[in-house]
Order: C-alpha cells, then structure tokens, then sequence
C-alpha cells in the first residue's frame, strides 16, 4: 500500500482547494496501479517565507512528494511512476512538471 506525503510550497494568500487531496490520491493511484483503498495521500502546505533556495530561486513553488512503499520498485518502474506522476500532478496543481520533486 504506497503512503505518499505531498507537501506544496504556497504563496502566503493559498488556501488549498476542496478536494485537491482526493484528487492527487486518485491520480497516484491510477499511476501506482492501486484499487480503492489501496493508497493513502497526506497533504500538507508550507508557506513561501518558509521554504528557501541556496542563491535565489524566488518565485518557484515546488512540490515534495515522498512515496513508501513496501516493496522499492525497480529503477525502470521508479522513473515511470516519477515522470507519469509529476504530470499528473502538474496538471492537477497548474505549475511546471519540473517543479514536482518525487523522493521513493
């Protein structure tokens, strides 16, 4: 059963949207492959004054998803589920693929 902890850097002003969890467990599921039940999302916000770039970086909202698993996937399985998810994501939070950061 995958447990993902998903933690959005957020303009002071953000309040996240009704549903948003529900709605990036159900795309991770689809990705992982898991049947109702099966996976678990924790959804947390950090505000920008929080969260820092060595040099700079202003202006970028990352995204940490952390995954557990009880079995690793392989690297090949990893790359698919990171890529597939980061788009997902994405799309679902209105920000660059590139921001999402998936940690296994």
């Amino acid at each position: 059963m995958p447990i993902l902890d998903v933690e959005v850097i957020t303009k002071a002003s953000t309040e996240v949207p009704t549903g948003l969890a529900a709605r990036l467990a159900d795309a991770a599921a689809e990705v992982c492959g898991s049947k109702a039940g099966e996976l678990w999302l924790k959804l947390r916000t950090l505000p920008m004054r929080q969260y820092a770039e060595c040099d700079g970086g202003e202006g970028v909202l990352p995204v940490f998803v952390s995954f557990l698993m009880f079995r690793q996937p392989d690297v090949e399985e990893r790359k698919r589920i990171a890529s597939t998810d980061s788009a997902c994501f994405a799309s679902i939070l209105d920000g660059p693929a590139e921001n999402i950061h998936i940690l296994f």
